[in-house]
């Protein structure tokens, strides 16, 4: 969670590696335990919000990073 987030709002902060902050991704759950990109262009995002048990599927406006390992 973003330290300028109003009091009882979640972000996903996000970064990009090249130029540092860049956004943030509004959610309504406070308990996110993993993120994972996906789709050809790997901006397809799904997030697994604990908090209320619920897999949340939106866009990112960058795409994530290719894996670092492949089978």
């Amino acid at each position: 969670m973003s330290a300028s987030a109003p009091l009882g709002e979640a972000v996903i902060t996000i970064v990009d590696p090249a130029i540092g902050l860049c956004g943030h991704m509004p959610i309504d759950d406070r308990m996110v335990t993993n993120i994972a990109f996906g789709a050809e262009n790997g901006r397809d995002v799904w997030i697994t919000a604990a908090g209320t048990g619920r897999l949340l599927r939106s866009r990112s406006p960058r795409p994530g990073l290719p894996l670092a390992f492949v089978a």
